[in-house]
């Protein structure tokens, strides 16, 4: 049995159709979830990130909050 692969501009595009999330767990992150929140909409500007906040005594939901 052949199987036949998709070309590359038809996977992007099926790629891009779909929902994609990308889940961060944080904790006392304030100093660097904004740099992670940044690279992952770098790489996939369509992508949807939520940062769980477990908790932190410092300033890690505001300053994530603010990367939206």
């Amino acid at each position: 049995m052949t199987e036949v692969l998709e070309s590359p501009t038809a996977e992007a595009e099926r790629l891009r159709a779909l929902r994609r999330m990308a889940i961060v767990p944080a904790f006392n992150e304030e100093g660097s979830i904004a740099g992670v929140v940044g690279e992952l909409l770098a790489y996939d500007p369509g992508l949807r990130v939520v940062v769980v906040d477990d908790g932190s005594t410092d300033r890690t939901a505001e300053v994530a909050r603010g990367r939206r």
